[in-house]
């Protein structure tokens, strides 16, 4: 059993070593404390609204959810709603999804990380 255990250990280890030099991006997690720390912005609330659509150029799809803000625990917030914005959803028959990305539901309780939006460079 012990051998059964090192084997898939090590099979494990080499796949992932495999992986990660194929990979152009490492995901690293992150610790609730690093990303309070990370973050300008941390609330809880409910997600009230969802919607997804085709960004400006049509070449990918954005969402947008309003969420319903019952505790700001980081900053402050000047409504009782915030709206944020990530990449991926569903437009019709066409989905994209993102892998660092998370999707929010609506009715969901959530605890958000927040940081400001950042200026839309023109290319």
């Amino acid at each position: 059993m012990i051998r059964r255990f090192f084997a898939f250990g090590f099979l494990s280890w080499m796949v992932f070593i495999f992986l990660a030099s194929q990979a152009s991006a490492l995901m690293v997690g992150l610790s609730t404390e690093e990303l309070t720390r990370a973050s300008e912005t941390v609330v809880i609330g409910e997600v009230e609204d969802v919607k997804s659509q085709w960004n400006e150029d049509g070449s990918s799809i954005v969402t947008r959810a309003t969420v319903l803000v019952s505790e700001a625990v980081k900053g402050k917030v000047r409504d009782s709603r915030v709206t944020v914005e990530y990449r991926g959803g569903e437009v019709g028959d066409v989905g994209m999804r993102v892998s660092d990305t998370p999707s929010l539901k609506k009715g969901e309780n959530v605890i958000l990380f927040l940081e400001p939006e950042k200026e839309k460079k023109l290319v």
